[in-house]
């Protein structure tokens, strides 16, 4: 860069000096000086950013970090009052809706008090393009330095208006930011991701990576990545209108019956489930009801024997004939007794007829007694299982078994692709998936020209890196002998080895495909500010329930208006879900919302409604028999008056 001339006209390093000079003493400024520094950066023009870079590709480490604290310092100055008062207009805000509240309507209650003037627009304009510019130099240190956290408090403020908004597109919320931004003065957050924590970054990707409307995906409950595979986006990402098959639903969708409700409840519960598939071991359960006497069918030691039945055979004689090695089957006896056992094989009886041998011996008495039900699922491939080195999930065994020419192998193939197309598709309709995945995978996941090294491995599995290292120290002969047992050809070298064996753990064939599911509906542009903690945190689960939680910390509460006026019924509703147990709250999460991972802080709206009427004394009677009911599409809580009905029933003294 030595040669590279300064951008601007010359007298643009003299009106910037100041700038210059302060930054090597960013804390020490006074209020007076940082508002003489903005007046230095409005005069100075548009070129003041690109010279500010200039002057910061020569310095040390150390002046460039003076020159961004300096410039967040300036920014603050700016945004922190704004800010401030922001939060006061949206805390008169009236309540919303289940429905959430709309961003127009957020925009229009804060907008003044967000309005910056003409040297405020131009100051922060110049502070944010440099800031961001410096951000991205070489060795520019970890991204937390750059967050400007009032800029990031600013867009917070109606996270509540992007997440689950069912009627508006993520392109039209975009566009009317933009619009927001053009007016008040705001910096074009967009533009400058790297300036932003996780959180809000994940508020931005979801309408940047989203050019056009929603499209609608149908599975069974018990569906999978395979199953969706073909249904999902293959260009860029999109908003998801999930619905799941139901043969009794009233809804026609892509001409299957489905059931009722849309939105964001069922976006998450669709997350939910793809991500249990990716960790499925079992395939779908096939089961049948009907009644096998003793004789054709004998429970005998570690036996299951079947005889042959003429013809028509019934659906459960069939379903267990069928079964196979390492299946899992479940049976109900006229007893009440059921048993779960895994098939180790199946051999044909003569006559006909099978014995099927399972993983454990019969009980005894079980000979004698008639099946009523069978329940038989197929053993399946799951992508991800738990790692024991670091306490989340990892690619499962089968990862390099993807390029067989077998079925299996197609099929790992495009659920892995289908799985990083889900991590994408997270990004862009706010949700996460059910597990959490370690700090590495999205490291390779987001810089795919990196090779794993053998260091990779610390803190990954502390055994194995220490296993690799004392192959540097073997004997050839040792060497050889590891490679005859392994069947590697002889002039492998231990680099080599080592290599092979650390890719095969850390960038499987199944890193390829995922990796080809991503970067097919991101566009690399649009995540080059987002670092691998931020993607995890955006996606992964990182709030755990715990007994001390309140709903309070989680959603945000909004009784109606019948419901905020029995102030004893709102107590009491309190005062119960702040004591129950952690698995009793995760309880009433899947209730509520369809899952039991609660949402970021904040993020979420719980309306608790009390749609049930009453008149008479008997009506109140059976209103103490009703049971609370929810609508997970848009976390909604019906309670019925316990209250009033309390008084009306006749039962209870007004003092009791």
């Amino acid at each position: 860069v030595s040669d590279e001339p300064p951008p601007g006209p010359p007298e643009l390093a003299a009106k910037l000096q100041p700038v210059f000079r302060a930054s090597g003493r960013p804390g020490k400024c006074s209020s007076k000086e940082l508002d003489t520094l903005l007046s230095c950066l409005a005069d100075a023009g548009e070129e003041a950013p690109d010279r500010l870079l200039y002057w910061a590709r020569r310095q040390t480490l150390k002046a460039r970090g003076g020159l961004a604290s300096l410039l967040q310092r300036l920014l603050s100055k700016v945004l922190r009052p704004k800010l401030a008062a922001a939060q006061a207009a949206l805390k008169s805000a009236p309540g919303e809706g289940a429905e959430g509240v709309d961003f127009g309507k957020l925009a229009s209650l804060c907008e003044d008090a967000l309005r910056l003037d003409d040297l405020e627009r131009r100051a922060s304009a110049s502070a944010c393009r440099a800031l961001h510019g410096v951000s991205r130099l070489p060795l520019a240190g970890p991204p937390s330095d750059y967050v400007v956290q009032d800029l990031d408090a600013i867009l917070l403020l109606f996270q509540r208006a992007f997440i689950g908004q069912r009627a508006q597109s993520a392109s039209k919320q975009l566009v009317q930011l933009c619009e927001f931004e053009a007016d008040t003065g705001l910096p074009p957050v967009q533009e400058h991701l790297a300036l932003l924590g996780g959180q809000a970054k994940g508020l931005i990707l979801g309408m940047l990576l989203v050019p056009q409307d929603a499209l609608e995906v149908v599975l069974a409950r018990d569906g999978g990545l395979w199953d969706v595979a073909n249904q999902l986006p293959t260009a860029h990402a999109s908003i998801l209108l999930p619905y799941f098959e139901d043969v009794t639903g009233t809804k026609t969708v892509q001409g299957r019956r489905v059931e009722g409700g849309e939105g964001h409840g069922l976006r998450k519960e669709f997350f939910t489930s793809m991500s249990l598939d990716a960790q499925r071991r079992w395939g779908r359960l096939t089961s049948s009801e009907g009644i096998l006497e003793p004789g054709p069918v004998m429970c005998v030691g570690s036996r299951l024997k079947l005889q042959p039945l003429e013809a028509p055979s019934s659906e459960l004689h069939q379903l267990l004939m069928a079964a196979s090695n390492g299946d899992r089957i479940k049976l109900l006896f006229s007893s009440g007794h059921s048993i779960e056992r895994t098939v180790t094989g199946n051999m044909p009886m003569p006559g006909g007829g099978s014995s099927i041998v399972v993983d454990a011996p019969f009980e005894e008495n079980l000979s004698e007694l008639t099946i009523r039900r069978a329940e038989v699922q197929k053993p399946a491939q799951p992508l991800f299982e738990f790692h024991r080195g670091t306490g989340q999930q990892w690619f499962s065994s089968h990862a390099n078994s993807l390029y067989s020419t077998t079925l299996r192998g197609e099929s790992l193939a495009v659920r892995y692709r289908a799985f990083g197309k889900l991590i994408a598709l997270a990004l862009a309709n706010h949700c996460k998936l059910s597990f959490p995945l370690p700090l590495l995978f999205f490291q390779f996941l987001l810089q795919p020209e990196r090779a794993a090294q053998l260091d990779d491995l610390k803190g990954f599995d502390n055994a194995l890196h220490a296993s690799l290292r004392k192959c540097f120290k073997m004997k050839a002969a040792q060497f050889m002998q590891i490679k005859e047992l392994e069947g590697l050809a002889p002039t492998m070298s231990v680099e080599e080895y080592v290599a092979e064996q650390v890719k095969a753990i850390l960038t499987p064939q199944a890193l390829d495909e995922v990796r080809a599911g991503f970067w097919s509906l991101v566009p690399a542009t649009v995540v080059e500010d987002v670092t691998p903690s931020e993607l995890r945190q955006i996606v992964c689960p990182t709030i755990v329930v715990r007994e001390d939680m309140g709903l309070r910390q989680i959603f945000r509460v909004v009784f109606e208006d019948d419901v905020s006026e029995c102030q004893p019924l709102v107590e009491a509703f309190h005062a119960v879900l702040d004591a129950l147990s952690k698995d009793e709250k995760k309880k009433f999460l899947m209730f509520v919302t369809g899952i039991e991972v609660p949402p970021e802080p904040g993020t979420e709206q719980l309306t608790v409604q009390m749609p049930f009427s009453a008149f008479t004394k008997d009506e109140h009677v059976e209103m103490l028999g009703k049971l609370p009911q929810a609508h997970t599409c848009t976390n909604t809580l019906e309670l019925p008056n316990y209250y009033e009905s309390l008084q009306e029933s006749g039962r209870y003294a007004a003092q009791e």
